[in-house]
């Protein structure tokens, strides 16, 4: 039976008589049915993660509170029930026995890898829209540094399809309410966490973002555009004296916004910039 790694590895050390007379590797590979999922609580007492941290994780922000909802009503499913959704979720994780391994390319010319299968998948979905949203967006962000690269785009594409999967109606785990929110929370998960500073800084490619997320496209010239002209654009008002107060009182209204998760952390970085100078995804 052939084994299979993880592409990553945890090197280790890389001194070879400690590998020969001590038996220990230079590297530990990771096998492909390894997933690595903690939960953290941030507050003052906590350091937070560095953006290169975040930068390789998805991370999921259990941030609201409803209390009209609380507690929670329970819901009493019988023993086959239980039984199905185990098996469903199981199935899902295991993908056939690929578990976490995935291929840039397939074995041969004519076989597409995971992340080829993904990425194509993403450039037709929606018409190809949110294919070209990453494009605008990273163009506009490439001027100011946090702009994405290859793995980025890759891991939007990989989460994309298997959120899309993990929703159908073979499976029915998870549901999201259409695929435009299956690709804000990725945008929310892997594009944000890069940012991270001062309002010299961040104040301009946030609302960037934030523009993207309320019309849901950018056009060519939007990041030569001076910071009050686009917080005129997106809050529709003449005044940029009281951006605190304004950002404040837009924090919840993000029902019309194309991708709203997107658009609700990046409203919360903002009240951080313009209330201590400051601004981190954590």
């Amino acid at each position: 039976m052939r084994r299979i790694w993880s592409v990553g590895q945890l090197k280790l050390h890389d001194i070879e008589k400690i590998e020969k007379e001590q038996d220990i590797p230079k590297e530990l590979k990771l096998p492909p049915n390894l997933y690595i999922i903690g939960t953290v609580n941030m507050d003052e007492t906590t350091y937070s993660f560095s953006p290169k941290v975040l930068d390789r994780a998805f991370t999921v922000e259990f941030h609201d509170v409803e209390l009209e909802e609380y507690p929670p009503e329970r819901i009493k499913l019988s023993e086959e029930e239980v039984e199905k959704l185990r098996n469903a979720v199981l199935d899902d994780l295991r993908r056939d026995g690929r578990f976490l391994a995935v291929h840039k390319k397939g074995k041969d010319e004519s076989e597409e890898g995971d992340i080829e299968k993904a990425l194509n998948e993403l450039k037709d979905a929606n018409n190809g829209k949110y294919w070209e949203i990453l494009k605008q967006l990273n163009k506009a962000l490439e001027p100011y540094d946090p702009h994405f690269g290859y793995r980025v785009v890759d891991e939007i594409a990989l989460f994309f399809k298997n959120a899309k999967e993990s929703s159908s109606e073979d499976t029915k785990i998870i549901s999201f309410t259409n695929e435009d929110e299956i690709f804000d929370l990725a945008l929310l998960m892997k594009i944000l966490p890069k940012f991270h500073g001062n309002r010299k800084k961040l104040e301009k490619p946030l609302l960037l973002v934030l523009k993207l997320a309320k019309n849901g496209n950018l056009t060519g010239d939007e990041w030569k555009k001076k910071p009050e002209e686009l917080f005129k654009e997106i809050f529709e008002t003449d005044s940029t004296d009281k951006r605190l107060e304004i950002v404040l009182n837009k924090m919840e209204e993000v029902e019309n916004y194309k991708f709203k998760h997107t658009a609700k952390k990046v409203l919360r970085m903002l009240r951080q910039l313009y209330e201590i100078g400051f601004a981190s995804f954590s």
